[in-house]
């Protein structure tokens, strides 16, 4: 059974419901990550969200969803913390604008309160960019030693940069400790968009050439509209965007892609399969509103097998 370890923040996420009246749901880019690769790998895969929570009801019900969707979950309780809070607009071309309430966000200290802890021996660890960037410096020092010896014990990093300006101090810091954890990477996940705005990096295939990544066994570019470029070992592929029937809302769409991703090279399809059903379901979620859609909306792994296999 393959098992994913995920390190980050979950934050309520408030949707407008018409009327006046909001919505409340659950997300943050590696807790969605790793609900999407429940709901895609089902009962074959174990997965376990590492973060911090408050002692205040609306962590309560983050605990009682991450259950829910199957997710296991090793969190440290805050005593009069309280959970990070987001309000989430579209526009017509579903296209987000966020505001957040998450200063005070007991995820941010997470690291600092994970003293003694082990994995239960994970294929993947699993963190982002916004992991990072909520993280004070000493933090992002011990979670690199931590992975560094999870790897040593056989562990393989998965790491999606998933560069968010204004959750950091300035672009140098962001670009330093990008680069540092892609050093640490066996499978790295960047967007060709995020790269632009952080490095300046002209095209995929520069990324797949950044030397910070040289020792990377899985290198997967999502670029938009021109497609995945990637390369597994020194083999490249290549695969097509797939547009959403309509676009309503790409809130999660690259964490549904870096759930794909995973899901679909555990099952031991080829590299292009593994993109283009990567880029199917992320296709599937930015047609539907909210960061976690029903499963019953997302692509089937066994019927896309058969198909492209």
């Amino acid at each position: 059974m393959p098992a994913i370890t995920g390190f980050g923040e979950a934050m309520g996420e408030l949707r407008s419901a018409g009327d006046g009246l909001y919505a409340l749901a659950f997300a943050g880019d590696v807790f969605n990550t790793l609900a999407y690769v429940q709901a895609l790998g089902g009962t074959a895969w174990q997965t376990n969200f590492v973060s911090a929570v408050g002692d205040d009801a609306l962590s309560q019900q983050l605990l009682a969803r991450c259950d829910a969707l199957g997710i296991g979950h090793t969190v440290s309780v805050c005593n009069g913390g309280t959970l990070g809070l987001y309000l989430i607009e579209t526009d017509a071309e579903g296209e987000r604008q966020f505001r957040y309430w998450r200063a005070a966000s007991p995820a941010r200290r997470f690291v600092g309160l994970m003293t003694g802890h082990e994995d239960p021996a994970p294929d993947i660890l699993f963190l982002s960019g916004i992991t990072l960037a909520i993280l004070d410096d000493p933090q992002r020092e011990t979670l690199a030693k931590h992975l560094a010896a999870s790897r040593d014990r056989g562990a393989r990093v998965a790491f999606d940069p998933n560069y968010r300006a204004a959750l950091w101090r300035d672009a140098t810091a962001a670009a330093h400790w990008t680069s540092r954890f892609y050093r640490l990477s066996d499978i790295a996940l960047p967007g060709l968009e995020d790269e632009r705005e952080l490095f300046g990096t002209v095209s995929a295939q520069a990324v797949l050439e950044r030397p910070e990544l040289a020792d990377a066994t899985e290198v997967v570019v999502k670029a938009g509209r021109d497609g995945v470029l990637g390369r597994i070992g020194d083999q490249h592929f290549n695969a097509p965007f797939i547009a959403p029937a309509r676009t309503v809302d790409t809130t999660a769409a690259g964490d549904a892609f870096n759930a794909g991703w995973l899901v679909a090279r555990a099952a031991g399809m080829r590299a292009s399969a593994c993109a283009g059903f990567a880029a199917r379901t992320a296709a599937a979620v930015a047609s539907h509103p909210g960061a976690i859609i029903p499963p019953e909306h997302l692509p089937s792994l066994t019927e896309y097998m058969e198909k492209h296999e």
